[in-house]
């Protein structure tokens, strides 16, 4: 299986940094806040929508994985396939889809 496609290509900026407000503040400083708020707004809102872009490829991307391996393991179809890969995910997905195969690998006779 080649592990390297199931990386995510959508770049994810780094999320804003929310302004503190001056204390105590004076009218400008009040001011210059309220613009620096409007900005992060803005740059949240643009950070949410890439987000949004992002979770939904990897989503794809998990979904294709899910298929791969199924089809690697010969379970496609397997009433229990999707059992077998939720213990996996669990085990080993922290260290990446290569230990979540080599998990479902060490699984897979269980329910063949």
């Amino acid at each position: 299986m080649d592990f390297d496609k199931y990386k995510n290509d959508v770049p994810l900026k780094k999320y804003p940094r929310k302004p503190r407000p001056p204390s105590p503040a004076t009218a400008a400083q009040a001011r210059a806040f309220a613009d620096e708020l409007d900005v992060y707004t803005k740059l949240k809102e643009e950070w949410d929508a890439q987000r949004e872009v992002y979770n939904q490829r990897q989503a794809e991307i998990e979904e294709e994985f899910y298929n791969d391996l199924c089809e690697d393991l010969g379970i496609t179809g397997h009433p229990k396939a999707g059992k077998l890969f939720s213990i996996a995910w669990e085990k080993g997905h922290s260290s990446g889809y290569q230990e979540v195969y080599v998990v479902a690998c060490d699984l897979v006779d269980l329910i063949k």
